[in-house]
């Protein structure tokens, strides 16, 4: 398959494997970072710290 992509197919194999890669990683570090922000939301609710959004007037 990679020989129909001529003398470059190294250089194309390389640049999506890079990108699975780096898109991969980009998107373990969002999972990973919303888990922490929820877990410091949960620890402000705990303290008493409530959203401007859910209070009440």
């Amino acid at each position: 398959m990679l020989e129909s992509l001529g003398e470059h197919a190294g250089f194309i194999a390389a640049a999506y494997a890079i990108t699975f890669v780096v898109v991969a990683g980009l998107i373990i570090w969002v999972r990973a970072d919303g888990k922490a922000q929820m877990r410091e939301l949960d620890a402000m609710k705990r303290r008493g710290l409530r959203r401007r959004a859910d209070a009440k007037d």
